[in-house]
């Protein structure tokens, strides 16, 4: 049974390791993650500079203390500049205004006396050190609140991003569903460039592709018609898996605070990027499937389609400049749809219109390439080439 079982084992390996879109959808993954070490690089960074204070301007505000609270307040802003941080001593109780006219990165205000002392921390934030942003405030309130009080100070915290000023827990909460929502789209592109892939495959596999193209049907209404068919099953797919995750999470206690932060424009923005998404993945995977000789390998065709979609959240989590000047980068439309609340509903429509533009030009190759020899030849076209880089070598 043993000797049997390695046999159609190795049967079963090289009936896979023979289909070129099986190989390349194997080394993809380690392409792509290996790709991500200056993503995880520079996220680590920011933790770390946030921890150490590095680089960080902080004004200490007097906000009517009492004289002893004074002294002890100007010896622990002593004690921390001599641990090489930036810290000034200043007078007022707007934070906001001392953040902006003093170029300040944190102005924590302080009020009260030995008996009842009282912080307010206002940080400078941007979307480029979110992470950093984020982990400020603990940081300058445990540095800061060992010299006051021999432990960590306690108050209200305020970041100041894209001229609004929002609390600490609120920016905490939309950085963490807007992360969530770019992260869902996974559930939907993932099983639409797989069923395209399939849909392509299974016409290879059964030998029907031939005999579709040559039924008097354009070419464009047979790849719309698949394309459609993957957005349909893909999207009562990622119904399934969302309603089924919330209500985990709901178990657990987490919610995601959808509503609060989107209005209707934002998300009507934000499921047109997804649709314009999953419409370029799916072209993309019936493109490469065209290629592939079995269902096996087209379905191996839908992971080099998506694969790159992983990596626009984490050019967020590493601080990677997210702007208008990306929206034509494929996969991108659905990260600043998410981020609408922050950077403006416009950028984030002007992405989804640009990817539904490279969702049409996919959507055209995969039409003109319906209407060639590759629709046909396509597997013995890549087995060629493959013979021909193996005698180069």
């Amino acid at each position: 049974m043993a000797s049997a079982t390695l046999a159609l084992l190795g049967k079963e390996l090289r009936s896979m390791l023979r289909e070129p879109v099986v190989l390349l959808s194997i080394l993809l993954p380690f392409i792509v993650y290996s790709s991500m070490a200056p993503f995880y690089g520079q996220l680590g960074e920011q933790v770390r500079e946030a921890a150490t204070l590095k680089g960080v301007r902080i004004a200490v505000a007097d906000c009517g203390l009492d004289p002893a609270a004074r002294l002890l307040v100007r010896a622990a802003a002593e004690r921390l500049a001599a641990g090489n941080v930036s810290v000034t001593l200043v007078g007022g109780c707007n934070g906001t205004r001392l953040l902006l006219e003093g170029g300040y990165d944190v102005v924590v205000v302080l009020s009260g006396g030995l008996a009842r002392l009282n912080a307010t921390l206002y940080i400078r934030g941007s979307l480029e050190t979110l992470v950093k942003t984020l982990n400020l405030p603990g940081a300058v309130a445990s540095r800061l609140g060992q010299g006051l009080t021999g432990g960590n100070m306690t108050g209200n915290a305020y970041v100041y991003m894209n001229g609004r000023l929002y609390r600490l827990d609120q920016l905490t909460s939309l950085f963490n569903t807007a992360i969530s929502m770019s992260y869902a789209a996974l559930f939907v592109l993932f099983p639409a460039a797989a069923a395209g892939a399939s849909l392509v495959g299974a016409e290879r596999e059964e030998r029907t592709l031939e005999v579709l193209l040559s039924l008097p049907v354009p070419r464009r209404s047979i790849a719309l018609s698949k394309a459609l068919t993957a957005i349909v099953i893909a999207g009562l797919t990622a119904v399934s898996a969302l309603a089924g995750l919330l209500n985990a999470l709901r178990g657990a206690g987490f919610q995601l605070r959808v509503l609060d932060f989107y209005g209707v424009d934002g998300l009507a923005v934000y499921g047109a990027a997804l649709l314009s998404e999953a419409l370029f993945a799916i072209s993309l995977a019936m493109i490469a499937g065209l290629f592939a000789s079995t269902m096996r390998g087209a379905q191996a065709a839908a992971s080099i389609a998506v694969m790159p979609a992983i990596i626009p959240p984490l050019m967020l989590l590493s601080g990677v400049q997210v702007s208008a000047a990306l929206a034509a980068v494929p996969y991108m439309a659905v990260l600043l749809a998410s981020l609408s609340p922050l950077t403006g509903v416009a950028a984030a429509a002007v992405a989804a219109l640009l990817q539904a533009v490279e969702a049409a030009v996919a959507l055209a190759l995969l039409v003109r390439l319906l209407g060639s020899e590759a629709a046909v030849a396509g597997p013995e076209t890549v087995r060629r080439l493959s013979r021909l880089l193996r005698r180069g070598r």
